[in-house]
């Protein structure tokens, strides 16, 4: 009687173990196939990911003493001149790390100025102040005492707005991670004077369009005096804020993103002087145009670490008062629940494989030591035990065959469930805010940090390659489990195995 006989033989006879086997390698086949699957759809995303975002790392200065790094002179003009003592970071720097491969942009920081417009701004916490005096002086415009009652003070704090000062606002750190969207219009570009993008919610609430100006004055946060020349921007841009910021009674106007105006780094040159001319003091000038930071973007994460060793090594700053930084807090929010899936799942086939293996090598020695009269009467008729071993391979083999194909067919659905239970456990929540923004102590410098990627939702359909990989593990696991569990007994003469009761 042949191999193959013997071994279709006992499978139809013996079905009650062979339904339990049958079970056990169909329910790991599908297992291992959703696993896979989820896994495979899950790194494909996560590609999509680290291709349409963008990570970066910025060059910033370390806090020291401005005595350490600049010397102080008095120039022709009468100016009082900073020359760096260290070497600075520079226009030159800049472009020496622009031209590295991988690299495709730069933010070169920004210079905030908090300006009265007089504009109908998005409210906060000053508006709510300035309305409870004006309605406890049952007044509608604050007096010539108002310095002193505090109603100009909250008054020029309720009607002012942040103007940021930046070189290229397509690079700013607010557009980059999608907080806010360009939506008409033009950015900041490098060269413009006195041009502002601003956000379609100011410019619904104060009828401005393209072409129109905004104007800003300097004034005294405590009395709320104005007293600058005033600062007149043209509106290029139109943005949009693609969230809803969270706001308490304490948040100030000009911290609201609504409310933010970015326009060229002169609005802080300009700033500065009005301080100095008001106040008193000699105005101080930079020898040359110097950053105090930047960030610089990478267009694939994966070059982040090698482009960053790259900047260390050059020679573009004094490195004992710089350091380099990851920026990739965004890209990680947003990649790491569907890195969180391939991982859970690739441990889920990694787990199921080895769970199996370990049950059928205890099935199979425990329906191998009760086969032993049947091994040893067929090695004492002369078959060998290599023989004995394709057969106990084979049996195992067609059932495993079976649990595959019905796997196959009910693989599908099962993929799809587990992968929306995983993408649900590990995603954000639908309710939950996408951007969280924070105001520096001190500083008043906004932050805005990406808090929740998009829902993850895949498509689990399963590879031709992924079926192969499944069935070649299974008849792996299968095979060495077998030969594992039957060498105690096929290695035995045929009077030591009918011997043993």
């Amino acid at each position: 009687m042949s191999v193959l006989k013997r071994a279709f033989l006992y499978i139809t006879r013996k079905y009650s173990r062979n339904l339990i086997l049958l079970l056990i390698l169909t329910a790991m086949s599908l297992l291992m196939l959703a696993g896979l699957s989820i896994r495979a759809r899950a790194q494909e995303a996560a590609g999509d990911v680290r291709k349409s975002m963008t990570t970066g790392f910025a060059v910033e200065g370390l806090p020291v003493a401005g005595e350490k790094v600049f010397a102080l002179y008095t120039n022709d003009k009468g100016e009082l001149v900073r020359r760096p003592k260290v070497k600075l970071l520079t226009k030159d720097g800049v472009d020496r790390v622009l031209a590295l491969d991988g690299v495709k942009g730069c933010f070169g920081g920004e210079g905030t100025e908090t300006l009265y417009t007089g504009l109908n701004v998005v409210p906060g916490g000053y508006s709510q102040g300035w309305e409870q005096r004006l309605a406890q002086e049952g007044e509608a415009e604050p007096q010539a005492d108002g310095i002193e009652n505090g109603l100009l003070s909250d008054e020029s704090n309720a009607k002012s707005n942040n103007f940021l000062g930046v070189d290229d606002s397509e690079w700013h750190p607010f557009f980059m991670n999608g907080a806010l969207e360009l939506v008409s219009g033009r950015h900041i570009r490098s060269g413009d004077r006195r041009e502002a993008v601003i956000s379609d919610e100011l410019a619904e609430r104060n009828g401005l369009s393209l072409g129109d100006t905004v104007t800003g004055r300097q004034f005294d946060f405590v009395t709320g005096e104005r007293y600058s020349s005033p600062y007149e921007v043209e509106i290029v841009g139109l943005f949009h804020v693609n969230f809803e910021q969270d706001m308490s009674r304490w948040t100030a106007e000009p911290d609201i993103l609504a409310n933010c105006i970015f326009t060229d780094p002169g609005v802080r040159r300009w700033g500065m002087a009005e301080y100095k001319k008001h106040y008193g003091g000699q105005p101080v000038v930079d020898e040359e145009p110097l950053y105090n930071g930047a960030v610089f973007y990478v267009e694939d994460p994966a070059q982040l670490e090698s482009v960053m060793e790259q900047v260390q090594a050059m020679d573009i700053v004094d490195w004992d008062y710089f350091t380099v930084e990851r920026k990739d807090d965004d890209y990680q929010t947003s990649a790491g629940p569907i890195q969180t899936m391939a991982d859970l799942s690739g441990g889920l086939v990694f787990i199921v494989g080895f769970g199996c293996l370990a049950i059928l090598s205890i099935l199979s020695a425990m329906w191998i030591r009760g086969r032993r009269h049947e091994i040893g009467i067929l090695l004492s008729v002369g078959v060998t035990a290599k023989m004995i071993r394709l057969q106990l391979l084979l049996e195992c083999a067609l059932v495993a065959l079976a649990a595959f194909l019905i796997a196959g067919l009910a693989a599908g659905p099962l993929t799809a469930a587990l992968g929306n239970a995983a993408a649900r456990a590990v995603g954000p929540s639908g309710g939950a805010q996408p951007f969280s923004v924070s105001i520096e102590p001190g500083t008043s410098k906004i932050q805005v940090f990406k808090t929740a990627g998009e829902p993850i939702a895949l498509s689990y359909g399963i590879a031709p390659g992924e079926f192969l990989a499944v069935f070649l593990i299974l008849l792996g696991i299968v095979g060495v489990a077998v030969l594992l569990s039957s060498r105690l007994v096929t290695r035995l003469k045929p009077r030591e195995i009918l011997g043993r009761r």
